[in-house]
């Protein structure tokens, strides 16, 4: 049974479309690569803002990263 969040499975579902490695998706992003990681896995939250803020620039709309 998979556990992650819809936001942990968005955002790897993204990050390995576009082939990149977490430092790949940091310098994209301007995110630390160990907080998107951190996301991935579920064990890092970040405020709406921020995960506003991510969304826009991976280019996606935030509903769809986190729902």
């Amino acid at each position: 049974m998979d556990s992650a969040t819809p936001l942990a499975r968005n955002l790897k579902q993204l990050r390995t479309e576009r082939q990149w490695t977490f430092e790949d998706a940091a310098v994209a992003t301007g995110f630390d690569a160990e907080v998107l990681e951190g996301l991935e896995r579920g064990s890092t939250f970040l405020s709406r803002t921020r995960l506003a803020d991510l969304a826009e620039r991976l280019g996606v709309r935030l509903d769809d990263l986190v729902n």
